[in-house]
């Protein structure tokens, strides 16, 4: 019985150590791909001064571009963190 203990405590350490080696690359995708992205004018200081950048609703393509596919990426990527980050909390917690 012991030894079963033993094998179940040392496999979950082993999963920690995984888990936290994809949460590192993970991080290392986000930032990139937040880094690797275009800056969108359409904030605030436009909304102040009035400029409209030339888009509108019927001027914006509905094609899967660059910058929306590393968009939807960052949002996968960073749902895929935030679970992992709160498994591993599971898992190293000694409430369980």
């Amino acid at each position: 019985m012991n030894q079963l203990m033993n094998m179940l405590v040392s496999a979950g350490a082993v999963w920690v150590y995984v888990l936290g080696a994809f949460v590192i690359v993970l991080a290392g995708g986000i930032s990139y791909l937040v880094a690797r992205q275009s800056t969108k004018e359409d904030g605030l200081s436009s909304a102040i001064a009035g400029s409209s950048g030339g888009d509108n609703f019927f001027g914006k393509t509905k094609t899967l571009t660059k910058d929306r596919l590393m968009s939807r990426l960052t949002l996968i990527f960073s749902i895929v963190f935030v679970v992992l980050v709160l498994v591993l909390t599971i898992l190293t917690s000694n409430v369980i």
